[in-house]
């Protein structure tokens, strides 16, 4: 097929149950160890719904799981967030990949704000998580 065939095709869209399963079932994978089957996952979402955030932080999620925080970050701070700069849960992967890289005060700065004005319930959690682990050491 040339590719001014493949221009004309159309795809249907994809209902929102359905990105919501693949979205949980890609961070299973993460959590599986199958990077290439998340990485794929998380693409494929990314392209079916490039207006949205969250398959891009399940993407830098999937990276940083790996090992590979300067991609993780890049993800968030250059995709993630020029999508929807005010996305509280890309906020807080920011926060946890910030921790990773061993950026303690950043990480602190970035939780300490989505714990005080934040109102997305999952962020807030996992930003309390990491602040408590931060304190602790």
């Amino acid at each position: 097929m040339s590719e001014s065939a493949n221009d004309d095709l159309t795809y249907p869209e994809i209902c929102t149950d359905l990105v919501k399963t693949l979205l949980e079932t890609g961070y299973v994978a993460v959590g599986r160890g199958l990077q290439v089957h998340a990485e794929d996952i998380f693409n494929g979402l990314i392209a079916a719904r490039p207006e949205s955030e969250l398959p891009v932080v399940g993407l830098s999620v999937c990276k940083m799981s790996f090992g590979d925080f300067a991609t993780a970050t890049a993800l968030l701070t250059k995709q993630a967030l020029a999508i929807n700069p005010s996305s509280e849960i890309a906020k807080c992967f920011l926060g946890v990949v910030s921790h990773y890289c061993g950026a303690a005060q950043q990480s602190l700065s970035i939780m300490s704000d989505l714990i005080s004005n934040g109102t997305d319930e999952t962020a807030i959690n996992i930003a309390k998580n990491v602040v408590n682990e931060i304190n602790s050491r």
